[in-house]
């Protein structure tokens, strides 16, 4: 079963959210673009337009795997009471 997705929830009283979501994509970026370094190197790919799609690409899977984990985590991390 698919957790609520808490990570694309704005809500202006809780403006942490916003950090959440933005660190969230942020970290998907990179790794994507660290991945597609890496297929860039190994295929030899030259062409700019191939890059930038395969980029996207890396990103899309990225990122239905990593929103899924973060918002599992919201949904489910309990913090001890101090």
């Amino acid at each position: 079963m698919k957790p609520k997705d808490h990570i694309h929830n704005h809500d202006p009283k809780h403006p942490e959210n916003l950090k959440v979501f933005n660190a969230t994509y942020e970290f998907i970026d990179k790794m994507a673009r660290k991945i597609t370094d890496i297929e860039v190197v190994a295929f030899d790919i030259t062409d700019e337009q191939t890059k930038l799609e395969l980029e996207r690409i890396n990103a899309i899977h990225l990122s239905d795997e990593i929103i899924n984990l973060v918002n599992y985590v919201i949904e489910h991390y309990r913090k001890p009471r101090v």
